[in-house]
């Protein structure tokens, strides 16, 4: 097999995945923006909000991406708003209870379906599985550092 029919192969293993990743958040009845959004507001749940310039940062996205997500968000109560304690001036976003439940339930679902794809890989295949992407997107990261 030579090189352009590797990559070939490797387009549609990622193809595919992007598929699998749609019919899961289908399944999670919620949008990529908005669970990666309440990913971030998890991850830094100890922190008093983020302000939509730090969520748009971290995701790599403009602002006016972020807030319209933020703003269907609200609208389902998982998120909210409030003003800074420091400057009233800054809004930041936090999360509420009910997103907290939300993406706790996501990401114990996400992990049940993972555990079941380690149990079939083998713990070899799935250690060589992690090197393997870790590698492929340590080698993504560094063209997209090049083309900015």
């Amino acid at each position: 097999m030579n090189n352009e029919d590797l990559a070939q192969k490797i387009m549609m293993a990622f193809t595919n995945m992007k598929k699998h990743h749609a019919k899961y958040h289908s399944l999670a009845d919620t949008k990529r923006s908005e669970m990666a959004i309440l990913a971030i507001l998890q991850s830094r749940r100890k922190e008093n909000g983020l302000k939509i310039t730090d969520i748009s940062r971290l995701l790599n996205l403009p602002p006016s991406a972020i807030t319209p997500v933020v703003g269907g968000l609200e609208e389902k109560g998982f998120v909210e708003r409030q003003n800074s304690p420091e400057d009233r001036r800054i809004v930041l976003v936090t999360l509420t209870k009910a997103g907290s439940g939300f993406i706790e339930e996501k990401q114990a679902l996400f992990l049940k379906k993972t555990l079941k794809l380690v149990e079939y890989l083998g713990e070899k295949d799935a250690k060589e599985f992690i090197r393997l992407l870790e590698k492929a997107f340590e080698f993504m990261n560094k063209e997209f550092e090049n083309e900015e």
